[in-house]
């Protein structure tokens, strides 16, 4: 029958549907998160949007590490408030990273692995062979540009955003500061324009809130 286990760890909540057959017999199996993000930084960058770093263990009575049945793979939830919609899911087998892509017929890719569906708050993903499991939110950054400008650098906001959050945009702040002879600075526009044209995107002024 259905092997179905769940564990929960540093807010996360994972479960593991094994099917029968899967394995040969006596295989053991184990599941767990991984308290530290250091292997994830060290392979995929470091960032403060990792939100599960998990491992699937299994051997069998042999002491051999075999694929499962790719007719029957396993089904990882991972469940976690901080996971947010189309988040990166990668798998590390052996020290080698493979960033999983959705498929929307969830079939496995070439590394034995894929993803079903990345929603907020749920993450699942199919696999065959004994991956660590790394969920990272998808970060957006907010670039300043200038046209026409006499002097002075745009500033830079070197902030990784979520996707339902908001910066806080900057001011003329740059170094040195922006300037041309004749205007005082006044905001952002979200198209490009000349100096003293009127902004035909949306304009925001320093200090007010910008939807990322």
């Amino acid at each position: 029958s259905d092997l179905a286990v769940t564990r929960s760890y540093l807010g996360s909540t994972i479960n593991f549907s094994v099917p029968s057959n899967a394995f040969t017999v006596d295989t053991n199996l184990d599941f767990y998160q991984l308290n530290t993000l250091d292997v994830a930084k060290q392979k995929i960058g470091d960032s403060p949007n990792y939100v599960v770093d998990a491992l699937i263990s299994w051997v069998d009575v042999n002491g051999r590490v075999l694929d499962a049945d790719p007719t029957r793979p396993i089904l990882v939830t991972i469940q976690n408030t901080s996971i947010k919609a189309n988040a990166d899911v990668y798998i590390v087998i052996g020290g080698n990273v493979v960033k999983l892509s959705p498929h929307s017929d969830a079939a496995l890719q070439a590394d034995g692995a894929t993803v079903v569906s990345v929603v907020d708050g749920t993450a699942v993903i199919k696999v065959i062979r004994d991956p660590q499991l790394v969920v990272k939110n998808i970060t957006y950054t907010v670039t300043y540009n200038t046209t026409n400008t006499a002097s002075g650098n745009a500033p830079t906001d070197s902030t990784e955003y979520l996707g339902d959050s908001s910066a806080t945009v900057l001011g003329n702040v740059g170094a040195p500061i922006l300037a041309n002879p004749g205007y005082t600075f006044a905001g952002w526009c979200t198209v490009a324009i000349n100096v003293g044209e009127a902004c035909t995107g949306t304009s925001y002024a320093a200090g007010s809130s910008l939807p990322i």
